[in-house]
């Protein structure tokens, strides 16, 4: 018969690696290793942006990735814009809750602005939920439930 405590809840046998406290007092396997950032390269960008296709749809997915890639910035933060931290005309973007809770201004090129700019001018017919620049949307398209991130114009 096996040990207590190597039986899960249906019957079936626990690897002993898997109870807590198996691997105390052993240094991980990868201790003192480092791995090296591995963004990606700007063709793997421009692909990834080119496999949106052609429509509103694929220029929110383009301004999103735009927003992510030149700004640097992490999903939730790009999340919780609103159009007012959207600067154009100086090409900054203001973080109002960063990592840690941190308030930053980043600045995004021309291009960035381009694709951040088509989006704007699309009406999607969507039900925006939340009150931000990107928010996330779900709505009725062509007869299928879409869900996604949209930037929203004020006005």
């Amino acid at each position: 018969m096996s040990e207590p405590g190597l039986v899960d809840v249906t019957g079936r046998l626990r690897s002993p690696a898997a109870t807590p406290g198996h691997w105390a007092g052993c240094a991980p396997p990868n201790k003192g290793r480092h791995f090296p950032a591995d963004p990606p390269t700007v063709e793997e960008i421009i692909l990834v942006m080119r496999q949106a296709g052609p429509g509103p749809h694929a220029d929110r997915t383009r301004g999103l990735i735009a927003i992510l890639w030149r700004a640097g910035l992490r999903i939730s933060e790009a999340l919780a814009l609103t159009e007012s931290d959207l600067n154009p005309k100086t090409g900054s973007v203001l973080v109002r809750s960063g990592k840690g809770g941190k308030r930053r201004t980043v600045g995004m090129d021309d291009w960035a602005w381009e694709h951040v700019g088509r989006v704007g001018g699309h009406q999607l017919g969507l039900e925006a939920i939340g009150g931000g620049a990107l928010v996330h949307v779900l709505g009725d398209v062509g007869g299928d439930l879409f869900e996604g991130v949209v930037v929203v114009k004020a006005g």
